[in-house]
Formats: C-alpha cells, structure tokens, sequence
C-alpha cells in the first residue's frame, strides 16, 4: 500500500493544470438581407402554447445601429438586437399595413356530452 501512494504521489507531482483558454468574441450569423429590408420579423422569446408563431411582425424598419435595430411596434419605436429578428420578404413592391398580431380566443366548440352508464354486475347464485 505505501509503495501505491508513492507512486501515485510521483504521478501527480507531474500534473499541470492545462492553459485557459482566452475568451473570444462569438461571431453570430445576421443575414445579408438584414441590411437594406424594409420590415422584419421579430423572435418572441416568451414560453407560446404549442404551434403558435414563434416570429411577430412584420414590423417597419426605422433604423440601425451596431447590433441592434429600431422598429416600429404598434405605433411605439423598439429596439431590438439583430439576434432577435429575420428579413420579412414581402410579396409586392408597397409596403403592408402593419398589424398588431392580437389572436381571439378559441372558440369553444363543444359538443353534445355523451352519458356513460355501466352493466349491473352479474348476480352468482350457488
């Protein structure tokens, strides 16, 4: 047993700890597009029921700056970071009325309830 921890004692005076890496600015993809569109589509980040929209808009585009984008957002300027949004390619050369993405409630379309009834137990006469 002494002749293991003198060993392992000899083995671990050799460990280095390894050079930390310097921190490096992350290049993030932004589209081509993103510099000369008229709208774009803006990521809403916030939890969503399942198979809603992750992008609102499209959105009117006011200005860029750096890494961040001003958009006009029901009648109100936002910035938002060019992570967050998409080009919007529009079909025709006018720009679209911009709306405010407010989805009514489901309907509740409900049915007809149906009665459950279940069988009488079986009565054993011995």
């Amino acid at each position: 047993a002494a002749a293991l921890s003198d060993h392992l004692r000899i083995l671990f005076d050799y460990i280095r700890p390894s050079p930390s890496r310097t921190a490096r600015s992350r290049k993030w993809f932004v589209p081509k597009e993103l510099k000369d569109c008229t709208h774009v589509f803006v990521r809403n980040d916030a939890p969503r029921p399942p198979l809603s929209p992750t992008y609102d808009g499209p959105y009117l585009v006011l200005s860029r700056a750096g890494k961040t984008i001003t958009i006009c957002c029901q009648n109100k300027t936002k910035t938002v970071s060019l992570d967050r949004v998409k080009p919007a390619f529009l079909d025709s050369g006018e720009a679209p009325h911009v709306r405010n993405m407010q989805l009514s409630p489901p309907r509740n379309n409900s049915q007809k309830r149906r009665r459950v009834t279940f069988a009488k137990p079986i009565e054993v006469i011995s």
